[in-house]
């Protein structure tokens, strides 16, 4: 959960409209792919899987203090371009949040992405959402699955200036479906790569096709993980208020974009390699 001003209320907002909201299918285009740059107003996602089979995803824009955030302005899924997005009638950026009609808490659906295809999106200066990743063999609800979730918006720094800053994280709170973590540059900033589904058997209460919910999601007051998602604490949010797992206003980040990586062979995060996991072969890196 990122840890900007009011964005519990966004990330509230997105997961109340999700009962409400439409998910729109994105259609492949047939014109050359453009070039996808990170600069000054907008930044680059990438995400690769690999994971042992294919993957699912849909993006989901926030509601804030501004209102309504814009889409991303370009999505790349399986090495192909989608057509320019047009949601008439739900495309609306800005307005109240308490007002709007929920269904313009919009889910672009990315489809199936294959094992070592490429998710890319550019997301514009004023975005905040998130992106919902599961195992392409069960049905993606958008609300109990693992997210890539953050913002591009403006922050006050302690001298009272006002600077766009990205912030963004890997969050279980929701729910753990399959590992992910972030990198900028050849450093793992956030995620955790265990797959928490061969590590712990899931309760049964808290069980979903595929997932395995997080019952503390509504719990405010707790400090630490439950069992289950134990192993990634500190490395994605576990809890609401794990906050070792968020990255805000890396000047790699915002130069160079990100690179996220779906599946146990993606590089480990620091914080996921202690206690009785530091002696995985994959941790031996750190010590």
């Amino acid at each position: 959960m990122v840890a900007i001003p009011n964005f519990a209320n966004i990330v509230n907002t997105i997961s109340k409209a999700f009962l409400h909201s439409t998910i729109i299918p994105l259609y492949k285009g047939d014109h050359p792919i453009s070039p996808m740059e990170t600069g000054p107003d907008q930044v680059v996602f990438t995400v690769v899987n690999k994971h042992t089979s294919a993957i699912k995803a849909l993006l989901t824009r926030g509601c804030g203090l501004s209102g309504w955030s814009p889409h991303p302005i370009m999505i790349l899924a399986n090495n192909t371009e989608y057509d320019e997005i047009i949601l008439t009638g739900f495309d609306g950026i800005g307005g109240s949040c308490d007002d709007s009609d929920p269904k313009r808490a919009i889910h672009l659906d990315v489809g199936k992405v294959d094992v070592n295809e490429t998710i890319r999106f550019l997301i514009p200066s004023g975005w905040h959402g998130k992106m919902s990743v599961g195992d392409a063999n069960y049905h993606l609800t958008g609300g109990s699955e693992t997210l890539l979730e953050g913002s591009f918006l403006e922050q006050v720094n302690g001298n009272g200036e006002t600077k766009v800053k990205l912030d963004f994280d890997v969050s279980m709170v929701d729910g753990f479906s399959v590992p992910l973590t972030c990198s900028c540059g050849d450093e793992v900033l956030t995620g955790c790569s265990w797959d928490l589904l061969s590590l712990n058997r899931c309760p049964e209460e808290d069980q979903g096709d595929g997932v395995c919910r997080n019952p503390l999601r509504p719990d405010e007051s707790v400090s630490s993980a439950t069992e289950f998602f134990q192993p990634c604490e500190g490395a994605a949010y576990t809890f609401p208020h794990d906050h070792g797992a968020n990255i805000n206003g890396n000047p790699q980040c915002q130069s160079e974009g990100v690179t996220c990586c779906v599946g146990t062979d993606c590089d480990p995060h620091m914080n996921q390699c202690t206690g009785v996991m530091s002696g995985e072969e994959i941790c031996q890196k750190f010590y």
